[in-house]
């Protein structure tokens, strides 16, 4: 499942990540290695690990273990995009995967906040059901109410969780307000496009503007 999301999102927004998300998966030994180095792992479904060494970028993409198992006996289909508590955390995970790598191909920068909005963003996208109204609805329901934040967060990265939030929530709003349903689905994709390529500065404007 995990290649065919950053396929989707690969599509959707028109790009070419230089890199398969599966060859950045953590194996058992590394994943054991980080959950002993980084306790808060362990309440974790996803987590993109970076280090930045000069030039080089070293990246691991961590999922818990019975997440993965259960992505691996899954196909893409509308049944299982309709299980927001497992598909989530997998288009989560990817779309920060996906979203640093190209950023960095193309010798951009990026912000971990950035990632977190465009990650929210593009769950949204790739969970609405294919632009239908009742299931954009849905998934806006369940992505950006009754959300909650790990007691081990410290106040810095709770704040960046709910400053993605609160932007992701507004912009996706719109989304939903604008281009869902009607036969105006096709517009939609001009717009996400342009905002996917945006800075962290741009992004903002676009949504408070």
């Amino acid at each position: 499942m995990l290649a065919s999301i950053q396929d989707k999102l690969e599509s959707t927004y028109q790009i070419s990540c230089p890199f398969s998300v599966d060859e950045f998966l953590l194996d058992e030994s590394h994943r054991a290695e980080f959950l002993a180095k980084v306790p808060w792992l362990s309440d974790s479904q996803e987590a993109l690990l970076v280090e930045q060494e000069e030039e080089d970028l070293h990246v691991g993409l961590f999922f818990d273990a019975k997440l993965l198992a259960w992505s691996r006996r899954q196909d893409w289909t509308t049944g299982v995009m309709a299980d927001l508590r497992n598909v989530g955390p997998l288009v989560e995970g990817v779309s920060h995967f996906v979203y640093l790598t190209w950023r960095a191909g193309q010798d951009q920068p990026v912000t971990q906040l950035e990632l977190e909005l465009q990650g929210e963003v593009d769950k949204f996208i790739l969970l609405s059901q294919e632009g239908s109204v009742e299931g954009s609805h849905r998934v806006f329901q369940g992505l950006f109410q009754d959300v909650s934040w790990l007691k081990t967060l410290d106040p810095e990265e709770t704040n960046r969780y709910e400053t993605a939030l609160k932007l992701a929530s507004q912009y996706c709003h719109f989304l939903k307000d604008r281009f869902f349903g009607l036969n105006r689905h096709k517009a939609l994709f001009p717009e996400i496009r342009s905002f996917y390529r945006m800075s962290q500065s741009e992004k903002i404007r676009h949504i408070q503007a």
